[in-house]
């Protein structure tokens, strides 16, 4: 059963619904057509991390390697598999300030 088309729900969608138009997979694809194949919540937020880091989006990347000019302070989110890692840049270094699983979002 699809998810509801709730302001929280398409805001998760719309930076998949980018991605999946960006990257040729679904032409013209909207947040709406994201929410219609979801199953579940955790989907979701799983797809929503997975295309801000393909997007480079709201601090989210691949990898560390994909940050470009950090500053200090900055935080940013490597999405590795089903997981995302928090690192804080200090002092020069990318610090490890966390990590969380995919399962933390099932219902």
């Amino acid at each position: 059963m699809p998810l509801p088309p709730t302001k929280y729900n398409l805001m998760l969608a719309d930076p998949v619904a980018r991605w999946m138009d960006q990257s040729g997979r679904k032409p013209n694809c909207t947040p709406e057509d994201i929410l219609d194949v979801v199953v579940e919540h955790v989907q979701l937020v799983s797809w929503n991390f997975t295309c801000l880091a393909h997007l480079k989006e709201q601090n989210f990347y691949l990898s560390l390697d994909e940050v470009e000019n950090p500053k200090e302070g900055m935080t940013v989110y490597i999405r590795i598999g089903r997981q995302l890692d928090t690192y804080i840049y200090r002092k020069g270094e990318w610090v490890p300030a966390g990590s969380l699983s995919d399962d933390l979002y099932k219902g």
